[in-house]
């Protein structure tokens, strides 16, 4: 599998947060099962030059090197078909588009946008918070915009409301 960093910046991201920490060994496993997919993705007959990661033992960062060939409609049901048997054989939550994951401290915490406010309100989360933006769509906005504070993300929203 081409490392991480040789995938060019305008390279495709999606990134999928589970709503707990995954064991080790079930990190260890949903990388290799992801490895094996990533070596057999395609589309439309053309294999994808692609990497599946597991980060912080949470979150699944799919990349896919789209000079070659794209990733077209066919090959992206084919990843979030793959995401969903992930999220059956594991007990866990990856498709879930109101989910929000933070720092508190070295720890990663996962919850919904209401409780998300609620923290915000409270001032359990701050403008100093960090917080993950998976909503980047390239390896350049992964590795410049994907971990950071509230207030340089979509998330400063919370801020305010």
């Amino acid at each position: 599998m081409q490392p991480y960093d040789q995938f060019p910046g305008e390279s495709r991201e999606w990134v999928y947060q589970s709503n707990r920490e995954f064991t080790s060994d079930e990190a260890r496993r949903i990388e290799e099962r992801a490895s094996l997919f990533a070596g057999t993705w395609s589309a439309h007959g053309d294999s994808l030059t692609a990497r599946v990661d597991v980060i912080y033992d949470r979150f699944i960062r799919v990349t896919v090197d789209e000079t070659s060939a794209g990733a077209s409609g066919c090959s992206i049901d084919k990843l979030v078909n793959f995401v969903r048997r992930l999220e059956q054989e594991y007990g866990v939550r990856l498709l879930d588009g109101m989910a929000v994951s933070y720092r508190e401290g070295a720890t990663i915490t996962c919850c919904g946008r209401d409780e998300f406010q609620r923290l915000v309100q409270s001032g359990t989360v701050s403008s100093e918070t960090i917080v993950f933006n998976n909503s980047v769509t390239t390896k350049d906005e992964f590795d410049s915009r994907w971990e950071g504070p509230i207030t340089e993300s979509w998330h400063r929203e919370f801020l305010i409301a």
